[in-house]
């Protein structure tokens, strides 16, 4: 586990999840579906190869998420998977037409794991669409990412996509939320969602949950602290693409002081 801190050592600076080199394991693709029906309750929950006893099936390659399940919802609603064309998706699933008004998919590790969540495509049928929004929420409704005002195509060939690779949004339990109030009661079936890739990743048996790094001004210091034991602080200047290529050891357990500058620093916490 690691928890990445970026700091002007001048003024605070927000603290963001870090994971690096994690392939998603599942990728939810909503095949066979020949025709409009539901999606199978089942689908998605405790992967461990690329077709389930069921017949339902994932992206070549998929079978490493055995501690995850999948809800389609919210509760109540009638979630369907969808033959395409939906832009350049061939098949999807889809909100059910009706006064929901959004689409909800759940992700949920089991106790000792946490669900690490790459990616998900977005397509209209036949029209570009806009969505208010688009967001993906962790525990206690906590916000991992947030789009507004998100452009949906229709034409053939062509998907929005939600790209985390190189990031991934971890928590115990990752939600998809789709807002679809711009398209109507009836129109809720003409935006799809599909290829969504995800991980699981051990909480490890020497790692206690992840603590939150904080950081508060001293005089001329600024001291970066953290609860508990376990985890280690590392540092970098600089990052690129949320990944950095230098880290470097910082001595000392917490609480660390550490000299105002004027430069931007960046700081994770690491176990084992």
């Amino acid at each position: 586990m690691l928890k990445l801190m970026k700091i002007t050592l001048k003024w605070f600076a927000a603290w963001m999840l870090l994971i690096n080199n994690v392939n998603a394991d599942t990728v939810l693709i909503f095949e066979p579906s020949d025709e409009m029906m539901p999606v199978p309750d089942s689908y998605g929950d405790r992967v461990t190869s690329w077709i389930d006893s069921f017949g339902n099936r994932y992206a070549a390659g998929s079978g490493g998420t055995s501690n995850v399940t999948v809800e389609y919802g919210p509760p109540g609603s009638h979630v369907r998977q969808a033959p395409g064309p939906y832009g350049g998706l061939a098949n999807v699933a889809c909100q059910e037409d009706g006064d929901f008004g959004v689409l909800e998919i759940r992700l949920t590790a089991d106790a000792g794991f946490q669900v690490a969540l790459q990616g998900f495509d977005l397509a209209a049928q036949n029209d570009d669409v806009i969505l208010s929004r688009v967001e993906a929420l962790g525990e206690n409704g906590v916000t991992l990412h947030s789009r507004d005002d998100v452009f949906v195509p229709g034409f053939l060939g062509m998907t929005t996509g939600f790209d985390f690779a190189k990031a991934p949004l971890v928590a115990r339990t990752v939600l998809i939320r789709i807002d679809l109030s711009t398209l109507g009661n009836t129109d809720s079936h003409l935006v799809g969602i599909d290829n969504i890739a995800f991980s699981q990743i051990s909480s490890g048996a020497g790692c206690p949950r992840a603590p939150r790094l904080t950081i508060a001004k001293s005089g001329g210091s600024v001291i970066v602290s953290w609860p508990g034991s376990g985890y280690r602080l590392e540092t970098a200047t600089s990052i690129q693409g949320q990944v950095s290529t230098t880290w470097s050891a910082v001595a000392g357990a917490s609480p660390v002081s550490l000299s105002l500058t004027n430069g931007a620093q960046f700081f994770r916490l690491v176990c084992p």
